[in-house]
């Protein structure tokens, strides 16, 4: 009996590994602090990864876009890599490109959409677990607000998307406790992001689900309201514990929607790197035009189509950018419940953060994006 408790299924091996994936980040994090090189954590991923891969490329009944993915995004990571290694705002930035980056097409593609999902929600438990309590870590306190804000933003939502429609006690808790912690930890380009796929679960419920959703949003609405009317109280309290709430006090004094660094970013790219940039810079291309004098502390655009447009030029940038437009808008209106969750979920947590910070070749946002596309095409020619 003891055999069989301990022993592993065969098919249960595709879930474990996608949750160790998704959960890829926190746990090379957390194997660092206890003596063990983050690289060493990679390459062992990324032998994984090519075991997976072929494996589960044999089972697919159409191979022609994984193909072309591959032909697409093999010249794009190596030429960065090889040729703009320089570039990389860090290394772990280019470790993110060759792990996450490169490999996120194939892996969602080649997955079990149900165990793509069940992966998920375990890698969030993980997450959670691992970045929640780095909040009373003081560097994460003072310097890290950002970084922490978007670490748990994903497993954050994921849970939160179970709390709303499965009504799971313990996804509730650690929901409300995960938002709060998010609230005054975290950026605001997180919380706000988080409030947006709050609002796009509750749109994207039917019938009388819609109906009770609907009450809960009004309630949440009025804690929030209640909230802000007391911020300076908030605050008050919160710098007794000697911590500076960076979200909360952008909030407090008006400026959660302005940016006066992003404003003048925006408008050097526009003015004086997109005109006559037909052709574009190549992969990571905009880091080297980004250090001038006045933007050296911003390595990249902070805006995925800016990005996109200075390194592909303005003609396949352009192109690039619309196919990205299309196929969000085509799964969210046309695709079923599990592929609307899949695509709403990475696209508000993962695709909007990228409209105001971060740099999709450390993210695999927009490969995950068409390979759920793609899956969901395959599955609507099979039936």
């Amino acid at each position: 009996m003891r055999r069989n408790i301990l022993r592993i299924k065969k098919s249960d091996l595709e879930y474990l590994f996608l949750s160790f994936y998704f959960a890829i980040s926190p746990i090379s994090k957390l194997l660092e602090k206890i003596w063990i090189p983050r690289p060493a954590t990679y390459i062992v991923m990324l032998m994984a990864l090519a075991i997976y891969i072929i494996n589960r490329f044999k089972i697919l009944e159409r191979k022609i876009d994984v193909f072309i993915a591959f032909l697409l995004l093999t010249p794009i990571t190596l030429y960065a890599v090889i040729f703009r290694h320089a570039d990389f705002n860090s290394p772990n930035e280019m470790y993110a490109m060759i792990i996450i980056f490169y490999p996120a097409y194939f892996i969602v593609r080649t997955s079990n959409v149900d165990k793509l999902i069940r992966a998920l929600k375990t890698s969030a438990y993980i997450s959670l677990a691992i970045y929640l309590p780095n909040a009373f870590i003081v560097e994460n306190i003072r310097n890290q607000y950002i970084t922490y804000g978007y670490d748990i933003l994903l497993p954050l939502s994921i849970i939160l998307y179970y709390a709303i429609t499965e009504k799971n006690w313990y996804d509730m808790i650690i929901s409300i406790v995960g938002t709060i912690m998010l609230a005054i930890f975290g950026s605001r380009g997180a919380l706000i992001s988080l409030a947006l796929f709050y609002i796009y679960i509750i749109i994207s419920q039917n019938g009388k689900k819609r109906i009770r959703n609907t009450i809960w949003v009004l309630l949440v609405v009025l804690v929030v309201l209640i909230a802000y009317s007391n911020l300076p109280s908030i605050l008050s309290w919160l710098n007794r514990f000697g911590i500076s709430s960076y979200a909360l006090s952008r909030i407090a004094n008006d400026q959660a929607f302005t940016s006066v660094t992003r404003g003048l970013l925006y408008e050097f790219i526009i003015n004086e790197l997109l005109p006559g940039n037909y052709l574009g810079y190549g992969p990571i291309g905009n880091r080297a035009l980004m250090p001038v004098i006045r933007y050296q502390n911003q390595p990249y655009p902070h805006q995925l189509f800016l990005e996109i447009l200075i390194d592909y030029g303005l003609v396949l940038g352009v192109i690039f950018s619309i196919m990205i437009i299309y196929v969000v808008t085509y799964m969210l209106i046309k695709s079923k419940e599990k592929f609307r969750y899949l695509t709403g979920l990475f696209c508000v947590v993962s695709l909007f953060p990228l409209m105001l910070s971060g740099s999709f070749y450390a993210s695999g946002t927009i490969p995950y994006i068409f390979a759920i596309y793609m899956k969901y095409k395959e599955e609507s020619l099979n039936q």
